[in-house]
């Protein structure tokens, strides 16, 4: 599963504002289970001068090629970050935009919650109407 743009943009902005330093973005991807060898990447682009958000965003795209594996480690990644609340040690003056960042993401996960379940919805009415189409014409 690959996250939506608008979504994945809103998440890599998140890391990017809250965490902040290059060894606690590396040590957030590797507590949400990115695999090694993503992780020896994400160093070298880290010591290539890579903003945080281009690594986020290559992360992203790593973990959709790898399936299921990589959507529990995408929806980890996203989780934590939703519910993350360590913002007293965020410095005074990125404190502003980290929270900005933050709220951000959680409307942008509750929109994409929320579009989800209208998806869900939909199919299960279609799955109904096609349930009763079939047993009028059995019968």
């Amino acid at each position: 599963m690959r996250l939506p743009q608008d979504l994945a943009n809103l998440l890599a902005r998140a890391i990017r504002d809250v965490i902040w330093f290059k060894p606690a973005v590396r040590s957030f991807l590797e507590s949400c289970g990115v695999p090694k060898a993503v992780m020896i990447e994400v160093a070298r682009l880290q010591n290539d001068g890579t903003p945080t958000i281009k690594i986020v965003h290559h992360v992203l795209d790593v973990l959709a090629e790898k399936g299921d594996e990589g959507e529990s480690i995408t929806k980890k990644m996203l989780t934590q970050m939703h519910y993350w609340n360590d913002l007293h040690s965020v410095e005074a003056d990125r404190k502003d935009k980290a929270v900005e960042s933050l709220k951000a993401l959680r409307e942008g996960v509750d929109r994409y919650k929320a579009q989800q379940n209208f998806q869900q919805q939909e199919r299960e009415k279609q799955m109904q109407v096609t349930r009763e189409q079939r047993t009028r014409m059995s019968a």
